[in-house]
């Protein structure tokens, strides 16, 4: 059912000249769009496993990213926000991120879980055992910060490299994350780092 919903949007994209073939490459939602390997993402992981500073700043860049692309495709659509949210959803699954979920989605606390299968985490091998998608979790806080009009974080609770059937992401402020984990939270952001600050701040 969520494919054949995922078709539809895709369709409707293409009959509205949302979704098309230029000489510069395929763009979506008038904006360029690159297609890069699974494998990219695997690497990433393996690069960042040892290497807190290298995590944290992946998951800024892909959070600030997240985030300039919902402000960039919406500055002409001024989508509400649960109509970019849909959207934000689909395009995880045209994009072939994996299967993604939402649960416990809650506006007014700006709190939501994430439940995503088919992440390229599965593809890292089996000496990693540990929550590997920051990537991932950058890209869910930079979406939902949009959404919500207010910085949110994003923490991965569970991972496939760890056993689970899925991965696991609660995304909301960073006082409740670091209230709910705070070994996992400490982990992810040691020292409470203090980030998006200046210019980068979303």
């Amino acid at each position: 059912m969520k494919t054949l919903k995922t078709i539809s949007m895709v369709k409707t994209l293409y009959n509205r000249g949302k979704l098309r073939l230029t000489e510069e490459g395929p763009e979506l939602l008038d904006q360029q769009v690159l297609i890069v390997p699974r494998d990219l993402f695997t690497e990433l992981i393996q690069l960042y496993h040892d290497n807190p500073v290298l995590e944290q700043t992946i998951y800024q860049v892909m959070r600030q990213s997240v985030h300039d692309f919902c402000v960039s495709i919406n500055e002409e659509n001024d989508h509400e926000p649960a109509e970019m949210l849909h959207i934000l959803l689909h395009l995880t699954r045209l994009n072939g991120y994996g299967n993604i979920e939402i649960n416990d989605y809650n506006a007014a606390e700006r709190t939501a879980v994430f439940y995503v299968r088919k992440l390229p985490s599965e593809n890292v091998g089996d000496d990693y055992t540990f929550k590997a998608d920051t990537y991932w979790a950058g890209m869910l806080a930079g979406g939902m910060s949009y959404v919500f009009g207010e910085q949110v974080d994003a923490l991965e609770t569970q991972c496939v490299l760890e056993g689970h059937n899925s991965c696991r992401f609660l995304v909301g402020p960073r006082e409740l994350l670091s209230g709910r984990y705070p070994d996992l939270y400490e982990n992810k952001f040691p020292g409470d780092r203090k980030r998006c600050n200046g210019e980068g701040e979303v």
